[in-house]
This record gives structure tokens, C-alpha cells and sequence, in this order.
């Protein structure tokens, strides 16, 4: 962004090319200003990602056995460890923490000593 700020400064007022920069730079800071407030589920990464590995592992470990059950279960264990690994890549992306969505508004909010009459 420095670049681009140094070259803006280097363009004429009236030129296309001013324009697209500075709505480009324009851009790159509202994405930033955005992503002040994010963060990422570390929790479910620390779950996910042990659980992804684990889980493949038993897939391989079951299609090796040689009993009747070997192929449902380790099919089963092959769901988990793709449901473990999208869930470890959905718990490593940065997201904007939302407000509390179920807060009843202040004006609404009766006291306790007033209900029941």
C-alpha cells in the first residue's frame, strides 16, 4: 500500500489511472479497517486438526483389518476425518465477531419488583 500511495502521489490530478488507484487504495484500508475486530476459532482448530489426522489414520487402520466390518467402519471413519479437516480450514479463517443477536432492547426490560402487577 505504500507503493501504491508513493505512485498516486506521482500521477496527475485528472488521469484514469489516479482514479483507479485511489479507489483501489480506498478499498484496501475499508478491508482493513474490517478485519480490526476479527479473530479465529482457535478451539476448533485445536480439535479439528487432531481429529482430522486421527480419524484418517483409523480409515487406513480399518481397511486393513480382516473382518466383516471393515469397510462400513472405515468408510464412517473416512466421513469423520473430511468433516474434521473442512472443519479445521472453517475454524483457521478469520471472521468479524458479530453483536449479540438475542438482546432484548433496554426500553423493554421490565424489572423484577413490577411483575405480576
Amino acid at each position: 500500500m505504500k507503493i501504491d500511495a508513493e505512485l498516486l502521489a506521482k500521477l496527475p490530478e485528472d488521469s484514469s489511472a489516479r482514479t483507479q488507484l485511489l479507489e483501489l487504495l480506498e478499498e484496501s484500508v475499508n478491508r482493513l479497517k474490517s478485519d480490526i475486530g476479527a479473530t479465529r476459532s482457535l478451539p476448533q482448530l485445536a480439535i479439528a486438526v487432531p481429529g482430522g489426522v486421527g480419524f484418517v489414520w483409523l480409515t487406513f487402520w480399518l481397511w486393513q483389518q480382516g473382518e466383516w466390518w471393515q469397510y462400513l467402519l472405515a468408510i464412517l471413519a473416512g466421513c469423520l476425518s473430511v468433516f474434521c479437516i473442512f472443519g479445521a480450514f472453517d475454524a483457521a479463517e478469520v471472521r468479524v465477531r458479530e453483536a449479540k443477536k438475542f438482546e432484548a432492547p433496554r426500553s423493554e426490560v421490565v424489572p423484577p419488583s413490577e411483575v405480576g402487577h
